[in-house]
C-alpha cells in the first residue's frame, strides 16, 4: 500500500502538462460512494444494506468508510480524477450531522478510520501504474470551517482504457457521534473545479452520474427500544437496527410477563386490568387474565388465577 501526503499541487502540475488533440467526450462517467466497514464488529456494530449503497449502524460512536468508484469513461483515455465529500455534502439526519475525520492513513495506525488513495486496492483504476495518489484533509468550506476531504490520482505516463468494469479510486472516512439516529447521506462534490476526471484528448469534464452512500443510524440495544407500555416486547432487531415494539400473544393464561409461570409478578398487573362484568374492550396485554374467555376480567378470573398459581420456578 502506498500513501503520500502531497498537495493536490502535483495534480493540478501534472493537468497543466496534458495537451489536447482530437476532443473526446467520455460517456456517462459514473463516481460511486459505497460503503466498506465501520469501525465496530460487523453483525454486531453493523451491517450492510438495506440497498446496496447502504450501511446501517446499531447507534452511533463508530466511523464508517467508503469507498470511490469510477466507471464508464469510455471511449476517453483517462489519466487523472479527483473526488470530494464535505461540507454541504453531508445531508444531516435528526440528531446532528457526521463529522469527517482530518487523519491520513499514513499517519494513524493499520485499522483505524483514515483518508487515502489505496493503491494496492485489487481493483485500483490505475493498477500497475506510476501515479501521484494524493489525499487533501486541510482544504477549508465555503464558510472558512474545516472538512473539505479530496483524494485523487494522476497517471505520470500513459493513459487507462475503460474496460467496462468499476474501479476502486479513494477512501474517505466519517465519523458518526454516539448521539446520531436516523439517515445520513454522503455524496460527492459536484462542483467540478473539486469532482472531475481528466481524458488525455479533452479537458476536464465533470462526471455524468453521481451515486451517493447512506449511512443509516439505528437503535443500538433493546433498552433503547423501551416504549414505556408493559404491554410491548420492546426489541431492536438485529436485521433492520429499527425498535420493534410488539404485543405477546399469551402462551399461558395468567402469565403476564410470558416468563412460562404464573406468580406474584403476574399478579401484581392483575388490578390495573380489571374490567367488572359484562363483556367489554379488553386492552390487549390484559386478555391474559380473561381466564374463563368471557371477555371481561372480573372476579371469576381473580379465582381462576389464584387456582391456577404456580408460583416463580
Amino acid at each position: 500500500m502506498f500513501n503520500t501526503r502531497h498537495t493536490l499541487s502535483a495534480l493540478t502540475l501534472t493537468l497543466t502538462m496534458t495537451t489536447a488533440a482530437n476532443v473526446v467526450v467520455a460517456q456517462n462517467v459514473t463516481m460511486e460512494l459505497a460503503p466498506a466497514r465501520a469501525t465496530g464488529v460487523q453483525n454486531t456494530d453493523w451491517i450492510t444494506g438495506p440497498g446496496p449503497n447502504d450501511i446501517t449502524l446499531f447507534g452511533g460512536g463508530q466511523a464508517v468508510e467508503v469507498q470511490l468508484f469510477l466507471a464508464g469513461w469510455a471511449p476517453g483515455q483517462m489519466t487523472t480524477y479527483q473526488a470530494a465529500i464535505g461540507c454541504s455534502t453531508y445531508a444531516p439526519g435528526p440528531n446532528g450531522a457526521l463529522e469527517p475525520i482530518a487523519t491520513l492513513c499514513d499517519t494513524v495506525p493499520p485499522g483505524a478510520p483514515c483518508q487515502e488513495v489505496d493503491t494496492g486496492h485489487e481493483t485500483y483504476v490505475f493498477a500497475g501504474s506510476t501515479v501521484i495518489p494524493v489525499c487533501d484533509i486541510n482544504t477549508l468550506c465555503d464558510d472558512g470551517s474545516p472538512g473539505r476531504i479530496r483524494c485523487g490520482s494522476t497517471l505520470l505516463f500513459g493513459s487507462r482504457t475503460d474496460d467496462g468494469a468499476a474501479h476502486y479510486g479513494a477512501t474517505f472516512a466519517v465519523n458518526v457521534p454516539s448521539t446520531a439516529r436516523g439517515t445520513f447521506v454522503v455524496s460527492l462534490d459536484p462542483h467540478p473545479d473539486r469532482t472531475f476526471v481528466t481524458m488525455v484528448d479533452t479537458t476536464s469534464p465533470a462526471p455524468d452520474t453521481f451515486v451517493p452512500t447512506q449511512i443509516i443510524v439505528g437503535c443500538a440495544n433493546d433498552a433503547e427500544c423501551d416504549d414505556g407500555d408493559g404491554c410491548t416486547l420492546d426489541t431492536c432487531s438485529r436485521t433492520t437496527a429499527q425498535c420493534e415494539n410488539t404485543i405477546q400473544a399469551p402462551d399461558l393464561l395468567g402469565d403476564f410477563d410470558h416468563d412460562g409461570s404464573i406468580d406474584l409478578t403476574d399478579a401484581a398487573e392483575l388490578p390495573g386490568c380489571l374490567t367488572g362484568v359484562g363483556p367489554t374492550d379488553i386492552p390487549q396485554c390484559c386478555r391474559v387474565f380473561d381466564m374463563d374467555l368471557d371477555r371481561d376480567v372480573d372476579l371469576e378470573d381473580i379465582g381462576r388465577l389464584q387456582a391456577a398459581f404456580t408460583g416463580t420456578p
